[in-house]
């Protein structure tokens, strides 16, 4: 097989040039392919096809998208200023979905012309939000600040961390905030 990667959404064709800075190539019979040297935080499209001989090609099938994972911070800031609304998050955190909501909005922010705003009723699991990976963890010198309302009192949110970030299961729980304020 060929397996093809680039940045942009553009299907390869029969004018695309293939190298190492955009491809890799199988083994007879192997299925899997590495890709090497991939730019962290970024966003890849893969297409694939298979090589019957060097003039003998089956056509670009699309495969996968993926983003690749953000390397350590030492420090962050987020406003979501720079994001659209709907149900994302920045990049380099990761949401580990429950049955509530999470989106991105306009809808009265705190400060700035955006903020997240998560909802769930009693009988739905909360959405988690886990911050990037921090490389200094251990200096002392962090501080999670953040501002809060809720629509209904009383509102709870819980701070903590996950030892895995694709199991909501490893969450532990620092503090649990009751919020009672609806405005900020």
């Amino acid at each position: 097989y060929e397996v093809y990667y680039s940045t942009t959404n553009v299907a390869p064709d029969s004018s695309t040039i293939l190298d190492a800075t955009n491809s890799v190539s199988t083994v007879a019979g192997d299925t899997d392919a590495d890709i090497a040297g991939l730019t962290p935080a970024t966003t890849y499209y893969v297409w694939v096809r298979s090589k019957c001989s060097t003039t003998y090609h089956s056509t670009w099938a699309p495969a996968i998208t993926f983003i690749t994972d953000c390397t350590a911070i030492t420090s962050m800031f987020e406003d979501y200023a720079s994001y659209a609304t709907g149900s994302i998050v920045p990049t380099c955190l990761a949401r580990i979905e429950g049955t509530g909501s999470q989106t991105i909005t306009t809808t009265t922010p705190a400060s700035g012309v955006r903020n997240i705003y998560q909802y769930a009723t009693a009988t739905q699991t909360t959405d988690i939000v886990v911050l990037p990976t921090f490389s200094n963890i251990n200096s002392g010198t962090h501080r999670l600040r953040f501002k809060a309302r809720v629509s209904t009192t009383p509102g709870s949110l819980d701070v903590g961390y996950v030892t895995n970030i694709s199991d909501a299961s490893t969450f532990t729980v620092i503090q649990n905030l009751t919020i009672t304020n609806t405005t900020y």
